[in-house]
């Protein structure tokens, strides 16, 4: 029904925002993370070492996904 939905919705939102708020460089936690790095050092890092943690961050989180899918897909095909 209509209540379901809305619930199910809810709980995608707020599953969303737990992961968009984990200190991965790609996500807001990420970002969060770089101000107070930045913070205390009293200067922000350079360029190349931020562009540099992004892709470590980016292909961490790519390779969680392609895990969960390769889970996903083996657990329908062997039973």
């Amino acid at each position: 029904g209509v209540l379901d939905f809305v619930y199910f919705m809810a709980m995608i939102s707020a599953c969303l925002a737990v992961v968009n708020f984990l200190p991965f460089p790609v996500v807001d936690g990420g970002h969060a993370l770089f101000l107070i790095i930045e913070k205390i050092r009293g200067k922000p890092l350079g360029i190349r070492v931020m562009n540099v943690i992004q892709v470590i961050g980016l292909v961490m989180i790519l390779m969680v996904f392609v895990y969960v899918t390769w889970n996903d897909i083996s657990r329908i095909w062997g039973g």
